[in-house]
């Protein structure tokens, strides 16, 4: 499996956009 940034991952998975992504890891909502 190829690596993917984990904010591309779930823009892929349609969870949110990169940005918005990116944003959720900032934030502490991802773990």
């Amino acid at each position: 499996m190829e690596e993917m940034r984990l904010q591309k991952y779930l823009a892929h998975c349609g969870v949110a956009s990169r940005r918005a992504a990116e944003q959720m890891i900032r934030d502490g909502r991802v773990s």
